[in-house]
């Protein structure tokens, strides 16, 4: 099916005023009225209508629709009427594999219903020969407390009379607001219900002027991550999917990354408290967040040991799930506390107040571009120089040292991309996240290692855990350990491919050579 137009029409406008208006040119014959009751889902970050595709359910059938030809993509009819909320509770596997790159582990949520009145009617020529179609739609949008009303038509062709199209669009255009195709039509609804989607996004996104001075780009930049923390509050305390905690975590260590990173911006005795409440965050939500990832990686836990041993392993995952609701409680009560509101209407509060504020440190008042190619470039050098320090011997917490700076310069180079060739910068941080890729993997399988072992000291002597139970988690311990020692291995190789001659020209001319003030050789 092709895409139509979809006109929009005023709200005091009725069949039978479009009726009165092609009277004398075409007689106007209702052939059929029909109701629908519609519920809209997307994820959080509206990740399918950004793929141009709406999941549309009308009873217990779930459409995912083309927005770009209206096509029906993939149906599924349930056996009730509830809606499914992730991509593995799909039966179909071909659909999981096509949809797993646009919605990955996020929920697919209700956004809004539409309750549709459709009246379709003939036209006819004074030969009584049908030579198009209309479509009158009466649609109310819901969305919690808010309602609106959208009138719209759809006039169909008949093959042979394609010019009574256009004559009847002409004879309407006095009543005609505006032409939308589908997915214009969609984000039109959207707006009506003051939903703005391309302001929700889990990705960091923020264009800079080279003309800011670095405070002003610095306070821009945390206002963005302060909104991203509180749009992350509400689905993390209804515990929707992970990913809230995931981008709630994200953001607040990125604002406490530039507060440490970039310094004399603003006086230290101003942010040092923010600096601590932002380190709370990440405090108070790690253990949720490791749950969340043994939970989401269960099935990889699973595949390490032999199959005959794995439901051994069905005692230590019940554990973690109970102790993950426990666990969520916490967050969610510390969210809701009278000391972490405090510390955001105060970070708001200073941060507005940065806008009128006249004394800033020396490196507030400098061009950003000129503090940012200090910055990053100096956190490119430690990198180097760590990184090719590290041997066979080097301990495990020297190779999480470097995660960790490896991590400040992705939120470095992500900052301040905007400053520079958009492009070639993305080219460097594709090479720098595969190293951190390799180095989250080595961390993640040298803590998972120590996890398991304080669970088998903490269950030992339980008569519900038996031998065979132990012998499993100890094998698992080993399987881990063989992980990590691959990953260990990959590591040198995986640098040095990051830190060889072509990546630190591209750096350089990236960051250095455009900015004569930073000479320094890499």
């Amino acid at each position: 099916m092709n895409n139509k137009s979809h006109l929009q029409i005023p709200l005091e406008i009725n069949s039978e005023n479009i009726k009165s208006i092609l009277s004398g040119k075409y007689k106007f014959e209702k052939f059929s009225e029909s109701f629908t009751n519609e519920t809209i889902f997307d994820t959080f970050d509206w990740r399918l209508l950004k793929n141009s595709i709406s999941l549309v359910q009308t009873g217990n059938i779930h459409n995912f629709i083309s927005l770009e030809n209206n096509e029906i993509l993939y149906q599924y009819i349930s056996k009730s009427k509830r809606g499914l909320q992730f991509l593995w509770e799909f039966p179909d596997a071909e659909f999981i594999t096509t949809f797993k790159k646009i919605i990955d582990i996020r929920a697919l949520i209700f956004q809004f219903t539409l309750n549709k009145q459709i009246e379709s009617f003939k036209l006819l020529n004074n030969d009584e020969k049908i030579v198009a179609y209309l479509q009158f739609n009466k649609v109310t949008l819901t969305q919690n407390e808010i309602k609106k009303k959208v009138y719209f038509m759809i006039i169909n062709e008949v093959r042979g009379y394609y010019s009574d199209k256009e004559k009847v669009s002409e004879l309407l255009k006095e009543i005609i607001l505006e032409s939308y195709n589908s997915k214009q039509l969609f984000l039109q609804f959207l707006y009506e219900l003051n939903i703005f989607p391309e302001q929700l996004s889990s990705k960091y996104n923020l264009h800079l002027k080279p003309a800011y001075k670095t405070h002003e780009a610095v306070s821009y930049i945390l206002k963005y991550l302060l909104q991203t923390i509180k749009k992350n509050e509400d689905g993390l305390i209804k515990d929707i999917d992970t990913e809230f905690l995931h981008d709630f975590r994200v953001a607040a260590r990125r604002s406490r990354t530039l507060l440490s990173q970039v310094k004399n911006v603003f006086a230290d005795r101003e942010i040092e408290n923010f600096k601590t409440q932002l380190k709370s965050i990440t405090k108070q939500t790690n253990r949720l967040r490791d749950l969340d990832v043994y939970l989401l990686n269960q099935n990889y836990y699973y595949s390490l040991i032999p199959d005959y041993l794995r439901r051994n392993l069905n005692l230590m995952f019940s554990d973690l799930k109970k102790e993950r609701k426990r666990e969520h409680k916490k967050v969610a009560d510390w969210l809701k506390n009278v000391e972490y509101k405090k510390f955001l209407v105060e970070w708001n509060e200073f941060l507005n107040c940065l806008s009128v504020k006249k004394e800033f440190g020396l490196n507030g008042k400098l061009p950003v571009k000129q503090v940012a190619i200090k910055n990053i470039s100096k956190k490119y050098k430690s990198i180097l120089k760590l990184g090719n320090s590290i041997t066979d011997a080097t301990p495990d917490e020297q190779i999480h040292i470097l995660r960790i700076e490896c991590k400040k310069l992705r939120y470095l180079l992500e900052f301040f991309s905007s400053l520079f060739n958009a492009e070639k910068v993305q080219i460097f941080i594709k090479q720098l996240k595969k190293l951190q890729d390799n180095l989250g993997k080595f961390n993640d399988l040298h803590m998972q290692q120590i996890d398991v072992q304080n669970y088998i000291n903490k269950k030992t002597g339980l008569k519900s855990y038996s031998t065979e139970v132990f012998v499993t988690l100890g094998a698992l311990i080993n399987a881990l350990h063989i992980e990590q020692k691959r990953e260990r291995k990959a590591f040198l190789n995986i640098f040095s491919e990051f830190a060889n001659k072509k990546n630190r020209k591209l750096f350089k001319n990236l960051f250095i050579s455009e900015f004569a003030s930073n000479q320094s050789t890499i």
